[in-house]
């Protein structure tokens, strides 16, 4: 298929032509599975809620209506889709919770045997920071990943979340704020 300006791929989409699509799976998927797996931090989840969102795209691409860029509009699915799971899994956790005398084993990854210190502290560090960063709030997350790991401007940031720049702002500063205060406390308490 021919290189296709924006306007171009979604008119093809919206007439259902598969190679569109393909090419449209071509240019964003890793970008859906990145934003996911940052958000949920599992390989399994970040697959199957990337294929949800293939298929909510395809089957909403024609009511896409242009008021935002094609990939503002796939992050927002991406985005939504893994806050939802995030909620979902929040909401199972209190009911199992609630219905259990004892905790639940907490399953951590592996640490590294025999490879050294250098890579054992930088484990440590990785999940102390993963930890820090599950301690926010489900829209700190998103706000804090798509402005510092995916690199979206605050502009770019509250179109996505459908909200205000000032909102993305207060937002990140609140997140950077606790980020700061879990890394503290995680190294003081070592």
């Amino acid at each position: 298929m021919p290189k296709l300006s924006e306007n171009e791929l979604i008119d093809a989409l919206q007439k259902g032509d598969e190679a569109a699509y393909r090419l449209l799976i071509h240019k964003y998927n890793s970008m859906i599975q990145n934003v996911i797996y940052k958000m949920v931090e599992d390989q399994d989840d970040t697959k199957d809620l990337s294929q949800e969102v293939w298929i909510r795209i395809w089957k909403s691409i024609g009511k896409f209506r242009r008021k935002s860029s094609l990939q503002t509009w796939i992050y927002r699915i991406s985005i939504h889709s893994a806050l939802n799971h995030i909620r979902k899994k929040q909401r199972l956790r209190l009911v199992s919770f609630s219905h259990s005398d004892a905790l639940e084993s907490t399953t951590y990854a592996e640490s590294p045997i025999a490879s050294g210190f250098d890579k054992m502290d930088q484990h440590d560090q990785a999940a102390i920071i993963r930890s820090a960063l599950n301690r926010l709030t489900a829209k700190q997350k998103a706000a804090f990943i798509l402005s510092n790991a995916e690199g979206l401007s605050n502009a770019e940031t509250a179109e996505v979340l459908e909200t205000s720049v000032s909102a993305v702002e207060s937002l990140l500063i609140r997140a950077k704020r606790k980020l700061k205060q879990e890394l503290l406390n995680s190294y003081l308490s070592e």
